[in-house]
C-alpha cells in the first residue's frame, strides 16, 4: 500500500512586480522616446511683474478716493441748492407745470432727482408723447418733451374735444379756443373726457389719413364733414370740397388728393366739388 504524499504547504503571498533594475531596464524605459532631432517644449510659467508702490503713492490714492467720496456726499445733500429746470421742444407745457407735477422748487439740487421717476410722472400727462430728462452743464436739468399734435376738434356732450392724431383726447372745452385743428362736422362724440382714447375705427382711420398729409396741406384744411356712412369730405380754405370716401379709400388716394390740392393752389379751379371715390377724380363744375 502506497504511503500518502505529503504537501509542502506555504502561506499565500501577494506577488510583487519586479523593479526596473530587476527587469533589466532603466528609469523611464517604458516611455516612448521622441525621435532624434525633435526638441521637447518646456512649459513656461508666467509670473506677474512686481511693481513697487511707494507709501507716498498709496497715500495720494487714498486721499483722492476720500476727496471724491466727500464731493459725492456733499452733492447729494438736500440743503445744497444750485440747479435749475429747463423745458425744451414743448408746445404748450411750461416749466411751471413740470415743476408742479414733480413737486420741485427752484433752486434745487439736481443730483437728488430721479430722472426715471420724473419721466414716468410726466408721461401721465396725456399731452406728452415722449419725454427724456438729462443733466446739462453746469447745473441744468433738461426736460425734452414731444407733445401729441392736435388733429381735429370733435363735438361732444360737454363742448368740443381736441383730439390728437393718435386718438387721444387732449382737452375738452366749451368752445373752440384756437385754430390748431379743423372741426369735424356730422359726428358727435358723446361723453368724452380728457385722457380718453377714441375706439371708433372710422375716426381712427380718418386721423391716420390726416396725419400722413404734409404739414402745409393740413394747415389748409378748414373743415372735415362726415355723412351717415362715415364718408369723409375735406373742405379746404378756398372752399372747394373734396370727397375722399371712407377712410380706406382716403388712405389709398393720398397721392391723388395731394396732387389735386397742389394744382388747386396754383390754378383757380371753378368747381362745386371733387369726388375721389371713382377710379379717376370726378370734378363737378359750377
Amino acid at each position: 500500500m502506497d504511503t500518502p504524499r505529503k504537501w509542502n504547504r506555504q502561506p499565500f503571498r501577494v506577488p510583487v512586480p519586479p523593479s526596473q533594475k530587476q527587469a533589466g531596464g532603466e528609469p523611464g524605459a517604458g516611455k516612448e522616446k521622441p525621435p532624434e532631432g525633435h526638441k521637447v517644449k518646456k512649459r513656461r510659467r508666467f509670473h506677474l511683474p512686481h511693481i513697487p508702490v511707494s507709501p507716498q503713492v498709496t497715500g495720494a490714492l487714498l486721499r483722492v478716493i476720500v476727496a471724491a467720496a466727500g464731493i459725492l456726499f456733499l452733492l447729494h445733500r438736500p440743503w445744497l441748492h444750485f440747479g435749475h429746470v429747463k423745458v425744451v421742444n414743448a408746445r404748450t407745457i411750461t416749466t411751471e407745470e413740470v415743476m408742479e407735477k414733480a413737486g420741485l422748487e427752484e433752486p434745487l439740487n439736481i443730483f437728488n432727482i430721479d430722472r426715471s421717476q420724473l419721466e414716468a410722472l410726466l408721461r401721465e400727462d396725456v399731452r406728452v408723447e415722449k419725454v427724456s430728462v438729462s443733466f446739462g452743464f453746469p447745473n441744468l436739468l433738461k426736460v425734452d418733451i414731444k407733445e401729441r399734435e392736435p388733429g381735429v376738434y370733435l363735438e361732444c356732450n360737454d363742448g368740443y374735444a381736441k383730439v390728437s392724431y393718435s386718438g387721444h383726447v387732449l382737452s375738452v372745452t366749451r368752445g373752440i379756443p384756437d385754430a390748431e385743428a379743423p372741426l369735424v362736422t356730422g359726428y358727435r362724440g358723446g361723453s368724452l373726457l380728457q385722457g380718453d382714447v377714441l375706439e371708433d375705427e372710422n375716426l381712427k382711420g380718418m386721423l391716420t389719413f390726416l396725419n400722413r398729409l404734409d404739414t402745409d396741406l393740413r394747415n389748409r384744411i378748414a373743415e372735415i364733414s362726415l355723412d351717415d356712412r362715415m364718408h369723409i369730405t375735406v373742405h379746404l380754405e378756398d372752399g372747394i370740397p373734396i370727397v375722399v370716401g371712407d377712410y380706406e379709400n382716403a388712405l389709398d388716394k393720398i397721392g391723388t388728393f395731394t396732387m389735386l390740392c397742389g394744382k388747386m393752389e396754383s390754378r383757380k379751379i371753378k368747381a362745386k366739388y371733387i369726388d375721389l371715390t371713382y377710379e379717376k377724380p370726378y370734378i363737378k363744375l359750377k
